[in-house]
């Protein structure tokens, strides 16, 4: 059975062929995704996590299975998260072919959140901030860029050698775009469109600095302790979720929610409804903001996007 590589991935699946393919899905609404799988793994020091991701329609089915051992980075040289995918036939179960689960999981999480950005807002030559520079960054950029189209892209990182790396990638897949590294809350106001992918556990953005602002995606923040956006953002925001799952498993959801600060009733829809028409605000210009927590239906749309590019080559 084949292996396809991280880097094999990268080619295969280009941003505007994911978007596409993960909105035909999502209007279909044909996957079926169970809730995912979640384990602890008793080790010496700090417990590992086991997480199996299933997703199924009609010609294929798969699962990610991911494992995340934190010492693996002190003791054992290695990525701290660790995984593969495997594709199989729908009818049959045969194994078809195995993929990288990182690489995958960090195409389709930045083609979900562009194509959130895609239906609601409506940005022609405007700015990118990128807020956070771990391994999401570079393929959150190139594919909200490969949306919108924008004329400058700036980067906002606690470490400037991440934050040059990051921008060398951003030059590469963005050419005739201006890239620009920004330090503390410099280059928020005005930024078209925030993307933050980080690890914060409090707010790394605030209501009171979005002036101009159209569209917030916010990508970090997976556990319900852990948030990027404060109270503020949240209550002057049109706000949507990838799948309703997310009001229960982030905390820039869960948190407001719990104090009385955002009701249920206050969140306008899901990339599902976005996807069949329903909510898109781009002609009113209110402020938007896009939660993903990542649904295994995203993993099996871009797996089999690959799987049938790749048989082709």
């Amino acid at each position: 059975m084949n292996f396809i590589e991280g880097s094999v991935l990268e080619e295969l699946l280009r941003a505007d062929e994911l978007i596409s393919a993960l909105q035909a899905s999502f209007a279909q609404g044909s996957i079926y995704a169970p809730d995912r799988h979640h384990h602890t793994i008793k080790q010496p020091v700090s417990d590992a996590t086991l997480l199996l991701m299933p997703a199924w329609q009609k010609k294929y089915l798969g699962v990610k299975v991911v494992s995340v051992f934190p010492e693996n980075s002190q003791t054992n040289a290695l990525d701290t998260i660790q995984g593969t995918y495997l594709l199989m036939d729908g009818t049959t179960g045969r194994p078809l072919i195995s993929m990288d689960a990182k690489v995958l999981t960090n195409l389709r999480t930045a083609a979900t959140s562009a194509l959130a950005g895609k239906l609601l807002q409506t940005i022609a030559n405007g700015t990118m901030l990128m807020i956070g520079t771990g391994s999401l960054a570079p393929y959150l950029i190139e594919a909200h860029h490969a949306v919108h189209d924008f004329k400058e892209i700036r980067i906002a990182g606690r470490s400037l050698e991440k934050a040059e790396r990051i921008k060398q990638l951003a030059e590469d897949s963005c050419p005739n775009v201006q890239i620009k590294i920004v330090q503390g809350d410099e280059g928020r106001a005005g930024s078209d469109l925030i993307s933050v992918a980080t690890l914060a556990r409090d707010p790394v953005l605030y209501g009171t600095q979005l002036e101009g602002v159209s569209h917030v995606d916010l990508v970090g923040a997976y556990t319900p302790e852990m948030r990027e956006a404060d109270d503020e953002l949240i209550k002057q925001a049109h706000v949507y979720i990838d799948t309703w799952r997310a009001i229960e498993e982030t905390g820039d959801l869960a948190i407001p929610l719990q104090s009385g600060v955002l009701l249920r009733s206050d969140i306008k829809g899901t990339l599902r409804d976005l996807c069949l028409g329903k909510g898109s605000l781009s002609e009113n210009g209110a402020m938007t903001v896009f939660k993903s927590v990542g649904h295994a239906s995203e993993d099996l749309v871009a797996a089999i996007l690959a799987y049938e590019k790749f048989m082709l080559w």
